[in-house]
């Protein structure tokens, strides 16, 4: 196998003798139309090229000829990602050694490994969670609900065990069983031998609790599980659980001839809008100014039904509601700011933005990664679209991830040049 080493949005590879089926499948990923594009194949006269896009992590492709590692393009890469994907998460700083640093030729599983394994000691050192469990069976001594039936059915000539219910306090419960899966998976992709003594370190603190895998915990079973007060050291540890379950939902290749090792990336498109949005609201929260995000954050359809129009044929559906990322609402207006990981943006969402300024008569801020160049710069809708507007403005915003890792603290530099993106921004109704 040949590892092909590249960065996000960073130059394209040398040319690759990459076989058909590798072509076949980068030209299904990209007939799919995601708006995460992670690889992109760039072919000229039988040769072939890749180009990373919007994720970072590690992709092999189908033959199993080439697998491609793909960096952050900002410095201490892997060091400051992971420290903008907790801070999205919500994983507040916690006292000892927060940083991974990653080894020469670790796969992004490496890594994740290494911060799993941080949490999963910080939880056996305060000890796992317990709590009591109903069990059901034949003990020599009555315990608990002495159930008839089963004993009446028992072939016993003598009776020297009993059938019983009872509660027992127990470490086999679905919070440890959801950390040993995971430590399980783990061990099936980590190359680092290191890190595979140190995950079986883990399982085997955990198997000695009694703690049992009966079946494959999924997502499901891991959404029935509430944080509460006596478990909430889980939390931690249950988002890299989640990021783990998620990455190997992802497509597998059943014939990687003999390659153990899933795809397993994370999207920067993603990690970008989560984080903008939790700058946003530390930023506000102080001025009593709410920001919607997701779904919350909605405008109605700029086009409605013409109750007069005689159609034959009806539509069932018309135009849906929009959904910038965040709507910053305060007394004096609204103002959206809708994130982009992408260099410059393309003629769609400049459309997209003037539809979300027209439906809420606010400004837009498109915030972008700084790329090849920096960007700080406005363009009005005209006042023949909009004649009762006040000058609604699309503002291109860039951030530099290059410039926040190298200063002392990469969060609070990008939350420092966010302030300095919204000082200026008016609130508009």
């Amino acid at each position: 196998m040949t590892v092909i080493d590249l960065i996000e949005h960073g130059p394209e590879s040398g040319e690759l003798q990459l076989a058909q089926e590798d072509i076949d499948w980068l030209l299904e990923e990209k007939e799919r139309g995601e708006k995460e594009e992670k690889l992109k194949l760039i072919s000229s006269n039988g040769r072939h090229k890749l180009k990373a896009k919007g994720h970072v992590g590690s992709i092999p492709l189908p033959s199993g000829e080439f697998i491609i590692n793909i960096k952050p393009r900002f410095g201490n890469a892997w060091e400051n990602l992971f420290k903008l994907f907790e801070y999205a998460e919500g994983i507040e700083p916690t006292m000892g050694e927060r940083d991974v640093h990653a080894e020469a030729g670790d796969t992004l599983w490496d890594i994740i490994a290494k911060i799993f394994y941080r949490y999963a000691m910080q939880l056996i050192n305060k000890g796992l969670y317990r709590t009591y469990v109903t069990k059901t069976e034949e003990i020599t001594a009555i315990r608990g609900r002495l159930l008839l039936a089963q004993n009446i059915r028992s072939p016993q000539k003598f009776r020297t065990k009993h059938w019983c219910e009872f509660d027992e306090l127990s470490y086999d419960v679905p919070e440890n069983q959801y950390v040993l899966y995971c430590t399980t998976l783990l061990l099936r992709y980590v190359n680092s031998t290191t890190i595979k003594q140190e995950l079986i370190r883990i399982r085997n603190i955990i198997l000695s609790q009694d703690v049992t895998l009966r079946h494959r915990f999924t997502s499901s079973d891991a959404k029935l599980i509430t944080i509460h007060r006596m478990n909430k050291e889980y939390e931690k540890i249950f988002v890299y659980c989640k990021l783990i379950l998620n990455s190997l939902a992802y497509k597998k290749f059943s014939d990687m001839g003999g390659v153990a090792i899933p795809p397993f990336t994370l999207s920067m498109w993603e990690l970008f809008e989560k984080s903008a949005n939790k700058f946003l609201v530390e930023h506000y929260r102080p001025q009593e100014i709410h920001v919607s995000y997701g779904k919350k954050a909605r405008t109605k359809p700029i086009l409605e039904h013409d109750q007069e129009y005689e159609p034959m044929y009806r539509m069932k559906r018309g135009p849906k509601p929009s959904y910038p990322d965040n709507i910053i609402s305060s007394s004096d207006g609204k103002l959206i700011l809708d994130t982009k990981w992408k260099d410059v943006p393309k003629s769609n969402d400049w459309y997209q933005a003037t539809t979300y300024s027209l439906a809420l008569k606010c400004d837009t801020i498109f915030l972008l990664p700084k790329v090849d160049e920096k960007y700080s710069d406005g363009w009005l809708i005209p006042k023949e679209y909009c004649e009762d507007c006040n000058d609604l403005t699309i503002h291109a915003k860039t951030i530099d991830f290059e410039e926040a890792a190298e200063q002392g603290d990469f969060i609070e530099n990008l939350r420092s040049q966010i302030k300095d993106v919204l000082k200026d921004m008016k609130f508009k109704k």
